[in-house]
């Protein structure tokens, strides 16, 4: 009888998922900032600036909800009494408690092999915006800068939020989804 560790039986799968990642991602970033060898127009980049409305936020506590036992990543707005209160995985928690505690795993996590990868493609991540909320769901944008563009990826807050705070990128959430989501100290989470 052939035993095999669970760890082992999953490798395959997961080096396959993560070199899909890294194709797709600098597959992308390539087609983006080279047009597959042929020369760019000149063009103006195009206008990707924050929002006026966009407030930023600061990562204020992760926390285990007792009844379902998921983790809540709670979001405050910088100088403000205002929160917004998350629900992520536990993978996403420990990727995003590990560089608020300073600590560095032994081996890369995907969000550090992320920042990695943009780092060596030349990708800077400018900032990271809480877009929208609806049907109890976040929305985001992670914003990378490449050759002088901005480019505005759609993301899930979590991966974003690990990724931004891995390479101090800044935290913003748009003013209309602190008025619809948002909690204040007065209210209970």
């Amino acid at each position: 009888m052939n035993r095999t560790h669970p760890t082992a039986r999953r490798a395959p799968a997961l080096l396959a998922a993560l070199t899909l990642v890294l194709v797709v991602v600098g597959g992308w970033l390539v087609w983006q900032t080279a047009s597959y060898g042929m020369p760019l127009p000149e063009q103006e980049p195009p206008a990707s600036e924050l929002s006026p409305t966009a407030h930023e936020m600061v990562v204020a506590n992760l926390a285990r909800e007792q009844r379902s036992g998921s983790v809540l990543l709670v979001l405050q707005e910088r100088g403000r009494g205002r929160y917004l209160v998350l629900t992520i995985g536990p993978a996403e928690a420990v990727a995003i408690a590990l560089p608020i505690q300073g600590e560095v795993p032994e081996r890369p996590l995907t969000h550090d092999l992320m920042a990695s990868v943009l780092d060596e493609l030349g990708a800077q991540v400018v900032r990271v915006v809480v877009t929208d909320f609806h049907d109890s769901i976040y929305y985001a944008q992670l914003v990378l800068r490449v050759d002088g563009r901005e480019i505005e990826l759609d993301s899930r807050p979590s991966d974003a939020i690990a990724l931004a705070l891995r390479v101090q990128a800044p935290i913003y959430a748009e003013a209309d989804v602190l008025e619809r989501a948002g909690l204040t100290t007065e209210q209970p989470f």
